[in-house]
């Protein structure tokens, strides 16, 4: 039978950070990790909007990682 141990939680915000020569969207991602096991979806994402917009590019997705160590 599989063990299993929770790893810290991770907030992954994808932003369009400009254009290629060809006119297609540039991404890169901040990671922020470390986010309580407990916190409820709407409080990650309005903490996530608020880091967004201190970044200042458009943020294009939110994606909340909940990872867990199997054994």
């Amino acid at each position: 039978m599989a063990t299993v141990t929770e790893m810290p939680n991770r907030i992954r915000l994808r932003f369009e950070t400009g254009f290629n020569e060809k006119g297609n969207p540039i991404f890169s991602t901040q990671s922020f990790s470390k986010v309580k096991e407990d916190a409820l979806h709407d409080d990650i994402y309005d903490v996530a909007n608020t880091l967004a917009d201190l970044c200042g590019w458009t943020l294009n997705s939110i994606t909340l990682e909940e990872d867990k160590l199997l054994y």
